[in-house]
């Protein structure tokens, strides 16, 4: 609180109890870090979306699992924030957690595949999505929580899908 009084790049967030560096310091050193130690920038991005993810802050872990291209780490995000990125419309998170992660990665994921099904269908793609759609479905999981994120998933995209194309009876069929 002192170094935000004294105007020391330090901004206190919203919630008033964390801090952070003022965005273009932050940027510098993000920076500077970057040029100095490339190496160790790399490595610190996985154990940061961990730790973001384990204190609730799914959105900021995706931008590092990002930068890690954890396909593992990327799964398990998209499993817990599923609801919320089709439910934001965040699209440019999606594709960018999908462009860090090779294809063949995303493929033996179903949900990452569902992401990037629901991907596609954003932009019109009809044929790729419902590729992604048959990747999903083939290696969902089959019991647990993991089963019923899949199965929540795998709905949202066949209301997305029946939605872009006007099938009424497929809408009505994804709601119930």
């Amino acid at each position: 609180a002192h170094l935000e009084r004294e105007n020391a790049f330090i901004e206190r967030e919203d919630d008033g109890e964390w801090f952070r560096y003022h965005a273009l310091f932050a940027a510098f050193l993000r920076a500077e870090a970057k040029i100095r130690a490339p190496k160790l920038v790399a490595a610190a991005q996985a154990p940061a979306a961990r730790w973001l993810a384990d204190h609730g802050l799914l959105f900021e872990a995706v931008a590092r699992a990002v930068a890690a291209a954890d396909p593992n780490l990327a799964e398990q995000l998209v499993e817990q924030l599923w609801p919320e990125i089709v439910g934001q419309d965040a699209l440019s998170t999606a594709n960018e957690l999908l462009e860090a992660v090779p294809g063949k990665s995303i493929g033996a994921r179903p949900h990452l595949s569902l992401l990037a099904a629901w991907a596609r269908l954003a932009a019109g793609d009809l044929a790729e999505a419902d590729g992604w759609i048959e990747v999903a479905e083939k290696h969902a999981p089959k019991t647990g929580d993991a089963a019923e994120a899949s199965a929540f998933g795998r709905m949202l995209i066949a209301l997305a899908r029946a939605r872009l194309v006007g099938d009424l009876a497929a809408i009505a069929a994804a709601a119930a």
